[in-house]
């Protein structure tokens, strides 16, 4: 007959699920905080009373599972110190990521196990069949990140053969070193789930490289021929013949649509190419490439063009703000993929934020400015300003707008993730720049602030 067995004086914070805090303390907060946690300890361990041979049986336990890496090793560590140190044959049973109840090793045949299926296995400790088992919990705060729903978080369980009676004392004991066997066992599933997970993407990138990133190469070579015929029918046209307005006005058409969706093609490529650039994902983060760019004619202009028909459907007009910078210093060392998109946000938040505030109409305004020492001395930057119409962001908000996945009070009606500024931030900070919320003269501006290269760099260039 089973017989339930109950630690009331056995702390909730002990198990692999307990709280913390979170790191949301800094400080002298976190410091008391730390503090508290150590005296609870001190008392929990008083109260447990562990003689000195189960104490170095957690000792050893924590030893031998940063010495054994390899999932095996760490599964006979397991079994095998409570054999050797205490005389306990056991066994340790997981489950899969398909859920079934797998024995991961054992000092004792697996046909003597109690549980042999996740129906029965145990949520508290329990005495079954004159075997103690205990359940093996994952940490309830990263329980997501398993490739399975554990019911009541329980992932497995630690079967003992005490060949004899267990007192209450041994029982407590073998709950706690069961918790200790959760918590490692969950951080090594977490581990091996993302070592899966950045495998497929290393693949999923190749896979993108030969099946997106070199077809859509080919697209160009249409686009060229395709040019080619319209120029040919052009060529058709004949000026004193009766029908030449009419095939004019065709051949114009294609012209204007084939500029508009060549167009778009050149940014969707350069976007493609950037974003699932190889070397993001090996590094885990962006990588640079840097080369020498006229950042107003290779990189404002496009977008502004690129964006030019949402500025139309929004009764946008586009105006220039103050262009005060010699042409060498709008030479800039940019990635130009990443600094494109990153103007492209921008200009993208204005054809949707963009608001008519004092009679004039809706307005976009872009200049741009060298500034002396922006970065200390004889280090110059170029100051880029986007501004659009619009009444000033809320204090509250403004001192979040980089911030990932916020977003304002005045964009509950417009689409959006709250990422674009987020991304803007790290892009801008990445090539050394400066980026900043401003409202002056009407207008909503942001500000970049990039360096300009040194003259030796330049010349390098």
């Amino acid at each position: 007959m089973a017989d339930k067995h109950k630690n009331d004086h056995a702390p909730a914070e002990d198990r692999a699920d307990a709280p913390a805090c979170g790191g949301r303390l800094s400080g002298a907060a976190l410091e008391d905080h730390i503090r508290m946690r150590v005296l609870q300890k001190v008392e929990d361990y008083r109260r447990y009373e562990f003689p000195p041979a189960q104490s170095r049986t957690l000792n050893i336990f924590f030893d031998l599972v940063q010495e054994f890496e390899s999932e095996e090793d760490f599964h006979a560590v397991c079994v095998m110190v409570p054999k050797v140190i205490l005389g306990f044959d056991a066994a340790l049973f997981l489950l899969t990521p398909s859920s079934e109840l797998e024995c991961a090793y054992s000092t004792m045949p697996q046909e003597d196990a109690v549980c042999r299926s996740t129906n029965h296995l145990p949520s508290v400790p329990s005495c079954l069949q004159g075997r103690f088992c205990a359940p093996i919990r994952g940490n309830r705060r990263f329980i997501d990140q398993l490739p399975f729903a554990p019911k009541d978080d329980v992932i497995g369980y630690l079967e003992v053969d005490p060949k004899g009676k267990l007192t209450p004392q041994d029982q407590l004991f073998l709950e706690k070193f069961a918790n200790r066997i959760g918590f490692q066992q969950h951080l090594r599933m977490i581990h091996g789930a993302n070592h899966d997970h950045l495998q497929f993407i290393r693949n999923l990138v190749k896979d993108i490289g030969h099946n997106v990133i070199v077809p859509n190469m080919y697209f160009k070579l249409y686009f060229n021929r395709l040019r080619r015929r319209i120029d040919e029918l052009g060529e058709l046209v004949v000026p004193e013949c009766g029908d030449s307005d009419e095939l004019h006005k065709v051949h114009q058409n294609l012209l204007d649509q084939y500029d508009e969706i060549a167009r778009h093609y050149e940014q969707t490529s350069l976007y493609l190419e950037t974003l699932l650039r190889q070397s993001h994902f090996e590094k885990g983060h962006y990588v640079l490439e840097r080369r020498t760019c006229h950042l107003p004619s290779m990189i404002i202009d496009p977008q502004l063009a690129q964006n030019a028909g949402r500025f139309r459907e929004n009764a946008i007009r586009v105006e220039q703000g103050e262009r005060d910078a010699p042409d060498e210093a709008l030479h800039l060392q940019v990635d130009v993929g990443l600094m494109a998109q990153v103007f492209s946000n921008l200009f993208s938040n204005a054809a949707k934020y963009a608001e008519e505030v004092d009679g004039t109409g809706k307005r976009l305004v872009v200049g741009w400015r060298h500034v002396s020492e922006a970065f200390g001395a004889d280090a110059d930057g170029v100051c880029f300003r986007v501004g659009s119409s619009g009444n000033p962001v809320a204090e509250a908000d403004s001192a979040q707008l980089f911030e990932a996945g916020y977003r304002g009070q005045n964009s509950t009606e417009q689409a959006g993730t709250g990422h674009g500024l987020y991304f803007v931030r790290q892009i801008v900070e990445l090539h050394g720049g400066k980026v900043w919320y401003e409202h002056d003269d009407g207008l909503n501006t942001f500000v970049v602030v990039l360096p300009v290269p040194a003259r030796t760099e330049e010349a390098g260039s």
